[in-house]
């Protein structure tokens, strides 16, 4: 049986809308289901706790897992200051007493148990915002290392072009 989960409703209820499989609300860092319960894991963007990805795969199991890389919209994160996307996410892990389980720290944790790397993938592709309205949109919504305001970053939205790159990484694992 398929399953999605997410922590938050709002996000359940967009996907009862699109999605035919059952629905659960739960935590990517302790997952909310029995040991040995799924062939396959997968994620894109969030990073399932590579522990619990562990608990939860069959003998011979599968994680699939797409994410955005360390240097995701790199020219936007220079413009403001913010250094790389990874030393963002590795930081807000550290604030929070968290382990930071990017694509390296992940496959590496799974080589080291014992699993099959069966793809360990970057990719940079060009990426262009349609306009500026999309840009602003991906600014106020993304999760960025400080909220950007029109009137304090003048100066720098002023200058940010619509191109940017697209940093991402595939992480395929097997249980053995």
């Amino acid at each position: 049986n398929d399953v999605a989960l997410d922590f938050k409703l709002e996000m359940l209820t967009v996907a009862r809308e699109h999605l035919p499989c059952h629905l659960v609300m739960g935590d990517q860092r302790a997952l909310p289901f029995v040991a040995r319960s799924f062939d396959v894991v997968a994620d894109r963007h969030v990073g399932v706790d590579p522990r619990e990805v562990l608990r939860v795969l069959r003998p011979r199991g599968r994680y699939v897992t797409q994410r955005p890389g360390d240097r995701i919209c790199q020219n936007i994160f220079d413009a403001f200051g913010w250094g790389t996307n990874g030393e963002f996410w590795r930081r807000e892990a550290a604030a929070a007493g968290e382990p930071f389980w990017g694509y390296d720290e992940c496959a590496a944790f799974y080589a080291d148990a014992g699993c099959e790397i069966v793809r360990n993938e970057e990719a940079y592709v060009d990426y262009e915002f349609l306009n500026e309205e999309s840009l602003a949109f991906w600014l106020r919504n993304a999760p960025l290392p400080e909220r950007v305001d029109a009137d304090r970053h003048a100066d720098i939205l002023a200058k940010l072009p619509l191109k940017t790159n697209w940093h991402s990484a595939l992480l395929v694992v097997r249980v053995r």
